[in-house]
């Protein structure tokens, strides 16, 4: 047993004499082993090995106990005996794993990435009491309604939930997921911003409409922002087209993001003006203290977000997300169904009612037609041979006199059955959505012309004379 620990001991101060780097220990006793970067008065970044993958870290003073600088070795990121980060809550084993559950942003905010499916996947993670959230987010953005939907949601279990976004990229609206989450890992070569949703005369026709919509998204986000800790200076860089964003170093020797340059302000780098929208590359957003860079998988992460170690929970974010997008393919076909149905319906009416208004045409010529006929066999129109004596009609005169009459009937009975016809076809165009073409009591008039020219006709049927 002695020989163990005075092996385990000789071990260690071989790892130590071997490796003298930069080193930093946190308040939490985490310690990271590397180069020092850069450091001003209120942050220090350095450039460490987190589980054998190297990693850009910026700490607040506040958050260092202790700081010791020493030679890097030349081969130090190479050397595979590299002490990992020690935290004593992330070794013990009285602690239990804590649960995260990873969420993709992956693809088009509106169409691959919706406000359901996150819905969904974080009363998933409440009703199994899993507290942490990783969005893997690799986007370009998209509809900037739906980023808001979003970024609502987060913020109204933001006291229950604690969000990390792990990005590859964030353009345009995908940067509202990214400053509603409360730490922020960018992987090495992405990027971030840019994130006008109206530019001049383009989205809206008029310039100074564009510039108020975009100040409004602007003012928004920025309020998310900072409720993260982050600068406002940043967002409205992203946003508004005119808005200067600089990074200086203050005459006390800290460095900030600013919006307007001070007398002792000596400028760091000019991030945004002139008309362009800001877009920051991980080291970029590192260097000013917006994120960190790791190339470490989720699943490790913990050991530089100063947590016990952790373990993803199944694929409850990628279902839900998944979920929510078959559910709107679902919606989707019922509703092109829907449409499909009823401009079929639709069609199908406009044909009927085209029908309907070609019959009423050829009903109207008819009848039209019909009444020149029946007045035209009238038997007053025809001449007949009578007895001077007494006036009464000749034998083949009265055969005549009832040969038309019973003509004139048919012709009047045809007309009055036509407009009949009519009156029910004028009732199926109304029906159709058609207006109407004669008005109800001027069909029952013809009508009554009609019939009452029958019932002339009838009784003169058998008329025997002048």
């Amino acid at each position: 047993m002695i020989l163990r620990l005075l092996c385990v001991i000789a071990t260690l101060l071989a790892c130590s004499a071997l490796i003298r780097a930069d080193e930093i220990e946190l308040h939490d006793g985490r310690i990271f082993i590397g180069q020092i970067v850069d450091e001003t008065n209120s942050r220090v970044r350095i450039d460490t090995m987190v589980s054998n993958i190297r990693s850009i870290l910026s700490f607040g003073r506040t958050d260092i106990l202790r700081l010791q600088k020493s030679e890097l070795p030349k081969d130090f990121f190479a050397a595979p005996n590299i002490p990992p980060t020690t935290n004593p809550q992330a070794t013990s084993g009285a602690i239990a794993d804590i649960e995260f559950i990873e969420v993709p942003v992956v693809g088009e905010i509106g169409s691959a990435v919706l406000a359901e499916g996150l819905k969904s996947a974080l009363e998933a993670a409440e009703r199994r009491n899993i507290t942490h959230i990783v969005f893997r987010i690799n986007s370009f953005g998209g509809q900037v309604s739906v980023a808001q939907e979003m970024a609502r949601l987060l913020r109204s279990k933001a006291e229950s939930l604690h969000y990390t976004a792990v990005v590859e990229r964030a353009i345009s609206a995908a940067i509202w997921i990214v400053f509603s989450c409360d730490e922020i890992v960018l992987r090495p070569g992405a990027t971030i911003g840019a994130a006008t949703a109206f530019y001049q005369d383009f989205s809206t026709g008029e310039i100074d409409v564009d510039a108020k919509m975009n100040s409004a998204l602007a003012a928004e986000l920025c309020a998310i922002a900072e409720q993260q800790g982050i600068n406002p200076a940043l967002i409205r860089a992203m946003i508004v087209p005119d808005a200067a964003c600089y990074w200086v170093q203050s005459a006390e020797g800290d460095l900030a993001i600013v919006d307007t340059l001070q007398d002792g302000d000596v400028l760091k780098r000019v991030l945004s003006e002139n008309g362009s929208v800001l877009t920051l590359t991980s080291t970029e957003a590192s260097e000013i203290g917006l994120a960190n860079i790791s190339e470490l998988e989720t699943t490790a992460l913990h050991q530089i977000l100063g947590l016990p170690r952790w373990r993803i929970h199944g694929k409850i974010g990628e279902i839900a997300m998944e979920s929510a997008r078959e559910n709107r393919m679902r919606m989707r076909v019922l509703e092109e169904t829907r449409e499909r149905r009823a401009s079929e319906a639709e069609q199908r009416r406009i044909n009927q009612l085209g029908q309907q208004i070609r019959e009423i045409e050829a009903l109207v010529r008819y009848i039209n037609d019909g009444i020149d006929r029946a007045e035209s066999l009238h038997p007053n129109n025809y001449n007949y041979s009578y007895n001077i004596r007494d006036g009464l009609f000749t034998p083949e005169s009265r055969r005549a006199w009832m040969r038309h009459t019973d003509e004139a009937i048919v012709a009047w009975e045809r007309v009055d059955d036509a407009l009949g016809k009519l009156f029910r076809a004028e009732g199926r165009a109304r029906k159709l959505g058609s207006e109407a073409n004669f008005h109800e009591l001027d069909i029952q008039s013809l009508r009554e012309l009609a019939r009452d020219s029958v019932r002339n006709l009838l009784a003169n049927r058998k008329r025997s004379g002048v």
